[in-house]
């Protein structure tokens, strides 16, 4: 019996891995790795945000390998004024 959670929408695991759609668990495993990576930077005053963009361009240029599908970017800046987000 192939048990399967169905939070990727697939009848099971095998299905999900025919159909190249992506396991539940990669997105949830990189969202709390990320929330401690940025922590730590703001604990040290290092501004940073998760940005889906920078990832985004770096998964078309196929930067990491045809086999990546998720990629989110942290850019960190240690300076006096946040160069990420210009607030007028």
């Amino acid at each position: 019996m192939n048990e399967c959670c169905g939070w990727c929408n697939q009848t099971n695991c095998q299905g999900c891995r025919e159909n190249q759609s992506v396991c539940v668990f990669d997105p949830v495993d990189l969202g709390i790795a990320l929330g401690s990576a940025v922590s730590v930077a703001s604990l040290n005053h290092v501004d940073n945000r998760i940005m889906f963009s920078v990832g985004k361009g770096a998964l078309s240029l196929g930067m990491l390998g045809p086999e990546v599908k998720i990629i989110l970017g942290i850019p960190l800046a240690a300076a006096g004024k946040a160069p990420y987000f210009d607030r007028k």
